[in-house]
């Protein structure tokens, strides 16, 4: 039993703010879709050439039904500490302050604003949100139903410099075209309302439930994990200047939190990019 006095807590509670940002949980008022396969890509031009990357830990939430877009919502995000562009260093650099900047901001995320039908297929304005700066773009795409499947698939050009990714360059391109392309089953809440199927539906709450309790007892363990060998180590080898004080702040330092955590995944996370 792990037991915390009221400072301790405090200063614990105070670091789950450090945790990246996931979007809130979204309630459908048309179909649910959970997310399948998903690959958000990006293309821009540095020195004449065309550089090709990726994103992963991809996480949506998606209710929409082709026939009243109107009444639709598409949140996603994706963390920008998995970027991957084939080249290790330079995946390291855009890790760092100049670019994304991944120990001190969040998630990239986009949040529907307005969804409406375009021709053959649909627009969307959305809230696109990188390193705490947040420009409505424009988003059309396309979405294709068949059976209890449905395709999501789309693009969009952003100017770096409007996210304060990187500075202006002669030889780096401005403008960043990103992909997405999303595979998506019907959601589990489908079946609720079609069917009535009210027991899988709870057993599916339960276990999420279940999970994200683990989940939490994990953090909260490796957060008391921390503190003890942190004041160990200040007892050690600078045992004039310690004090509780000092240790909480080593402790939770972003940068520290972010190294303890990283070993670790959230359930949730898991399952949103494994299906």
């Amino acid at each position: 039993m792990i037991v915390f006095d009221r400072r301790s807590f405090a200063v614990c509670i105070g670091t789950l703010s450090l945790l990246p940002r996931v979007p809130s949980p979204i309630t459908c008022q048309t179909a649910p879709w959970e997310v399948e396969r998903a690959s958000v890509t990006f293309e821009i031009r540095n020195a004449g050439l065309t550089v090709h990357g990726s994103f992963d830990g991809i996480y949506a939430e998606i209710c929409f039904d082709p026939d009243a877009p109107a009444s639709g919502s598409l949140v996603a995000s994706i963390d920008p500490a998995t970027i991957q562009t084939g080249i290790v260093m330079r995946d390291r650099h855009l890790k760092r302050r100049g670019y994304f900047n991944v120990e001190k901001y969040g998630r990239v995320e986009m949040r529907s604003i307005r969804l409406l039908r375009a021709r053959q297929a649909f627009a969307g304005t959305f809230l696109l949100r990188i390193r705490e700066v947040e420009r409505e773009v424009e988003f059309p795409f396309d979405f294709a139903v068949s059976g209890g499947k449905a395709r999501i698939s789309g693009s969009l050009t952003i100017d770096r410099l409007d996210y304060g990714i990187g500075k202006q360059s002669l030889i780096l391109s401005n403008d960043v075209v990103v992909r997405v392309e999303l595979e998506l089953i019907a959601g589990k809440r489908l079946g609720v309302t079609a069917d009535a199927a009210w027991e899988d539906w709870i057993l599916y709450v339960l276990r999420a439930v279940d999970e994200t309790a683990r989940w939490t007892t994990e953090r909260i363990r490796a957060i008391h994990q921390l503190m003890h060998d942190t004041t160990e180590h200040v007892r050690k080898d600078a045992p004039s200047v310690y004090s509780r004080e000092l240790v909480a702040l080593i402790s939770f330092s972003r940068t520290a939190v972010s190294r303890a955590w990283s070993r670790r995944e959230s359930p949730r996370g898991r399952r949103r990019r494994s299906i």
